[in-house]
Formats: C-alpha cells, structure tokens, sequence
C-alpha cells in the first residue's frame, strides 16, 4: 500500500487479538477483504456514545457495518476509539490534512 499520509485517513485493524494488524485506509480494507463478506457483516458493537451521535447525525439506529462505522468515524473525526467485530478490532488513527488557503 502507499501511504500518503496529507492525503488519506488510516485505520489500524487487528485480528485475533494481535495475530495480524494491518494499517487501511477505507479504500483498501474493502479491496484487501471484498471477497470475505468483511463489508456485509453487520455485527459491529458501537458503543453507546457513538451510538447517541450517530442518531443525533443521520437520525436513525447505526446499521453496523463497517464501511458505515468507517465513514462516522471520518466524519466526527472520532480518533483513538477500538470497535470489535467478532475477531476484528478497528480504530481510526489519522485524519486526511486539511488545506487552508
């Protein structure tokens, strides 16, 4: 993967406690695991903070996937946070460089 760390936002995810980790950005998780059903597994656990501003924001219960959780955490900048999966823990660790003209 090139890591283009202005203009990307990373992930560190875990499986197995920390039997494999792995640095994604949104784009490569999905393309790394399109053909394991990772995107379409719905079982994510959102705590109830997350839960409270996701409702607040889109105004309804998170689904739970976890492109869904992906895109939240982008959006509220929601840094540093682990959320499981079964054998899966992913944490949002760096945020896309904002340009100010």
């Amino acid at each position: 993967m090139n890591i283009d760390l202005e203009n990307d936002d990373y992930f560190l995810c875990s499986w197995n406690g920390t039997e494999i980790t792995q640095i994604h950005t949104k784009e490569s998780l999905i393309e790394e695991y399109k053909q394991t059903g990772l995107t379409e597994d719905d079982n994510w656990y959102w705590n109830s903070t997350t839960t409270e501003v996701f409702r607040e924001k889109v105004g309804k219960d998170p689904i739970g996937t976890v492109t869904e959780l992906m895109d939240f955490l982008i959006e509220e900048e929601w840094l540093f946070k682990p959320y499981y999966n079964c054998n899966m823990t992913i944490m949002y660790i760096k945020t896309k460089m904002e340009v100010h003209n």
